[in-house]
């Protein structure tokens, strides 16, 4: 299989969070309060499912449109060769693809979490946590979380 089919066949999933000690415990935001210096803190969720390893990677960024431009601020990668990036930060193994049911062609499976604090000070609004083929870039998006910063 080519890259770009390869790319066309992920299925990502973005959720938002508090930033929660307790790693059993997920909290799913509307808004987010900024601190006294304009700042926010903010956990992603990101569960990747592909058919197979691409030697390529996704990016994380924060996202608020703004008339017809973007403010983005650029917050991690994410490989999609994980056997090769075993281990890397805020990344779980795959998931053993043993027991699977035998129609699911999606036998691989990435579920990653960050902790994102003290994001510059950014105007109160909308903005979306995006993954992207695109770094920088929301024409590529394949998923994103909306959320309000006040």
């Amino acid at each position: 299989m080519d890259k770009p089919t390869a790319l066309s066949m992920l299925k990502v999933t973005i959720i938002g969070s508090e930033v929660i000690k307790d790693t059993r415990s997920v909290q799913l935001i509307d808004t987010v309060k900024k601190d006294e210096e304009g700042r926010f803190d903010i956990s992603a969720f990101v569960r990747i499912q592909q058919t197979q390893e691409i030697d390529d990677k996704l990016y994380l960024f924060v996202c608020q449109r703004h008339d017809d431009e973007y403010r983005i601020f650029s917050l991690t990668e994410i490989h999609l060769n994980p056997s090769k990036q075993a281990n890397a930060e805020g990344q779980d193994h795959m998931v053993d693809d043993t027991n699977r049911i035998i129609t699911d062609e999606y036998h691989i499976i990435q579920n990653c979490k960050f902790n994102f604090l003290a994001i510059p000070p950014t105007p109160s609004g909308v903005y979306a946590l995006v993954v992207s083929t695109k770094e920088n870039d929301p024409s590529g998006m394949l998923d994103a979380y909306y959320f309000r910063v006040e």
